[in-house]
């Protein structure tokens, strides 16, 4: 069962301009497929594990407090993962990105609390198939009998495409149409059994040596994790990168 991008294009477009619940077949076999190719993106979130979640503090320096660190139950907000009202607990593997996150303005104070999770929970995992040196997923590649499997290269492509559109930036204006198909993503992937996802942060990348080190993880349930400390940070400086992606064009 293969899928390439142009069925989740399909698929995108039908749920952001055509239909929301009752989809076309081709749209039900692209949520099938991700479902076929599940076993190859679970990873297990270990219980104890730390993860992070940050928030500009209310107050400049006093750090929120512990019932503030997670989202109101029922309150009405939206996010890649996420439709209206129905809320999941967004974390970070590190502290720096869940800082980048909030995006804190220079020297803004941010509460940074971190997260024990209270389970083991099945995480559908995008960052580790966006991770191009990943050798679980080399493995998987030349494993004939995987999901991804020799000459499916068009599996692995597609999903490093999907793990794109959650973690790519959007205007505050474009945010609620574009966050449509993610979100119907994450709620099938809740269906089918997951306790969660993983991406990997528009803002920090893999170091080079633990795919781990710039990852978002999304909890359906938000009792799955609690707060258990919390300590106080600022940005000190900020980088810009630049690349230059077409030539020089003079003005007539």
């Amino acid at each position: 069962m293969d899928m390439t991008k142009e069925d989740f294009v399909y698929f995108s477009d039908e749920i952001k301009s055509c239909n929301r619940l009752f989809l076309s077949d081709r749209s039900n076999n692209f949520l099938k497929w991700i479902e076929f190719i599940s076993r190859s993106a679970e990873h297990i979130l270990d219980k104890g594990s730390q993860v992070y979640r940050a928030r500009v503090c209310e107050k400049s320096l006093e750090p929120i407090e512990k019932e503030g660190m997670k989202p109101i139950k029922n309150l009405g907000s939206e996010g890649r993962a996420n439709a209206y009202n129905i809320n999941m607990l967004y974390l970070a593997s590190t502290v720096d990105t869940a800082i980048a996150e909030v995006r804190p303005s220079l020297s803004e104070p941010v509460t940074v609390a971190e997260f024990n999770i209270k389970q083991d929970l099945r995480i559908f995992d995008f960052a580790r198939l966006s991770y191009q040196d990943g050798t679980h997923v080399m493995v998987e590649l030349f494993n004939q009998d995987s999901e991804l499997g020799v000459g499916k290269e068009d599996n692995l492509y597609l999903l490093r495409y999907i793990s794109q559109q959650f973690s790519k930036p959007y205007s505050q204006r474009d945010q609620r149409r574009e966050y449509l198909p993610t979100q119907v993503i994450a709620e099938y992937i809740k269906s089918i059994g997951f306790d969660g996802l993983c991406y990997q942060s528009q803002f920090l990348s893999h170091d080079g040596s633990d795919y781990k080190s710039g990852v978002n993880y999304v909890l359906f349930d938000l009792d799955s994790a609690d707060p258990v400390n919390c300590s106080v940070w600022k940005i000190e400086k900020q980088i810009i990168a630049t690349k230059l992606i077409s030539g020089l064009q003079r003005y007539r």
